[in-house]
């Protein structure tokens, strides 16, 4: 964006007309359903957070995502982490606030079924090397960048918040 003071170009897709406003408040220019045709192969980091969950439709999505990223786009995800309640055995368990919501969460996710429905559409998750790698390239001395790192990692090994590369 000509004049930003952002290090990047971010965009977002938004429905609300509120946070819309506020997206664009902060320099983040919104795009929507019917211009996204226009961003093909377009972004080199996408980025789902707490989306994929409330998906009637999660593959269209993962289909649409993909073909909105350039090669080797890297492409962030992350979903509450329901693999306790997908281990339990007794049904008549409660449902509480978390990964299982009725009329709010269509979708539960472990780590192991969110790598097999990203697979199933196409993506591959980045390997370790490429997760330190990544961070060795961009890391600077500050507390900010080795957090960031230790996250990745943690992330890696044992979370639904997994990063993966759209193309190769």
């Amino acid at each position: 964006m000509a004049g930003s003071s952002l290090p990047f170009n971010p965009f977002a897709l938004e429905l609300s007309p509120s946070r819309i406003e506020f997206l664009l408040s902060n320099q983040i220019k919104v795009i929507n359903f019917e211009s996204i045709s226009s961003y093909k192969n377009f972004f080199h980091h996408i980025r789902l957070d707490q989306v994929l969950e409330h998906l009637d439709e999660p593959n269209q999505s993962l289909s649409i995502i993909k073909k909105l990223g350039k090669d080797n786009c890297i492409f962030s995800i992350s979903v509450p982490d329901g693999s306790e309640i997908i281990k339990k055995k007794d049904k008549n368990f409660q449902i509480e606030k978390g990964p299982i919501q009725p009329l709010e969460h269509l979708n539960c996710f472990s780590k192991k079924s969110l790598n097999k429905i990203l697979k199933i559409n196409g993506f591959r998750p980045l390997k370790l090397g490429e997760i330190i790698i990544m961070n060795i390239r961009d890391f600077k001395l500050d507390l900010v960048s080795f957090k960031s790192f230790m996250i990745d990692i943690k992330n890696f090994f044992s979370s639904t918040s997994i990063k993966f590369k759209l193309k190769d």
